[in-house]
């Protein structure tokens, strides 16, 4: 790194000299012109070859930090709007927290990300998985008759829950519309919740994505789909126009991921697969490179 460093400095045009380097081995004069030309067409072609953006590919302690990081509950005046593609566990945002009845009930609603998603799967008080029996839970025992969870799947068009506005002070213009949040109610029990306020997240379902290869929208795992998605969202990705995507290479891309394989165990599965979250926070480039490791893709 350090002489590629030196060594960007000491070129200040790339371009003139891969010129220049093409224009010697046009008409080289004499073996030692013949020499020197192909010196600077190697030394051009090194710098064209470092300065190629290549995908950063995360290290395992960076992947358990962000797996960390996205589990758990944050109460932020401000934070970075969120997508989730794909399956992944989740917690996310405190909107509001309330307490009634002389602190019998606390009221927390946790937003999981800024669209629509397609379900959720599971729900997890720390990290201990629930069983639910509608919206209440069933197992483990000493959350029974204490926790409720209701959520909303973040339509552009949804209406704020009923026990939510009937129990607390949200009413029916808080509505949260275009995000996915989970409602729990908690009944004090210092037994089930001996640390306090505990920590809730679920596996969701992410984001529903078009599919060039049928005009469907559905929700899907694809690494090309949920790319070209990004890339076309006009409210947290590129805002790009169809006429800017090559569907007929998506429509490839997205194929060659579906393809299955045959696995040691017995069984097959899907090649190539996304399942992770998309932050605001992150520049555009490094959401996309970090994306393309999904599938060893470029772009």
């Amino acid at each position: 790194m350090g002489f590629f460093k030196r060594f960007v400095k000491a070129i200040t045009n790339p371009k003139t000299i891969i010129t220049a380097a093409v224009m010697a081995l046009i008409n080289p004069v004499g073996s030692a012109s013949f020499l020197i030309s192909t010196a600077i067409y190697a030394a051009g072609t090194a710098a064209l070859t470092a300065l190629t953006p290549l995908p950063e590919i995360p290290n395992f302690n960076d992947f358990l930090s962000e797996t960390r990081n996205r589990t758990q509950m944050v109460r932020q005046p401000a934070v970075p709007r969120r997508a989730v593609y794909g399956e992944v566990r989740v917690s996310g945002v405190l909107a509001h927290i309330e307490s009634t009845e002389d602190n019998k009930f606390l009221h927390l609603v946790i937003m999981v990300a800024n669209h629509e998603i397609d379900s959720f799967q599971k729900f997890f008080i720390n990290d201990e998985e629930l069983t639910m029996n509608g919206v209440n839970v069933t197992a483990p025992a000493k959350y029974v008759g204490k926790v409720v969870i209701e959520t909303a799947v973040g339509t552009d068009d949804q209406a704020a829950l009923a026990n939510l506005v009937s129990r607390t002070k949200f009413t029916n213009n808080h509505r949260l519309q275009g995000i996915a949040y989970i409602y729990a109610r908690l009944e004090f029990d210092r037994d089930a919740f001996p640390q306090g306020i505990p920590n809730i997240s679920a596996l969701i379902r992410g984001k529903k994505v078009f599919d060039p290869r049928d005009s469907s929208t559905a929700f899907s795992t694809n690494p090309a789909l949920c790319i070209r998605d990004y890339l076309t969202d006009t409210r947290y990705g590129l805002s790009c126009a169809s006429s800017e995507i090559n569907d007929t290479a998506f429509t490839t891309a997205a194929n060659i991921c579906d393809e299955t394989k045959s696995l040691a165990a017995g069984g097959t599965e899907t090649q190539f697969t996304f399942n992770g979250t998309v932050e605001s926070s992150a520049s555009p480039k490094n959401l996309i490179s970090q994306m393309l490791t999904s599938c060893g893709g470029i772009l």
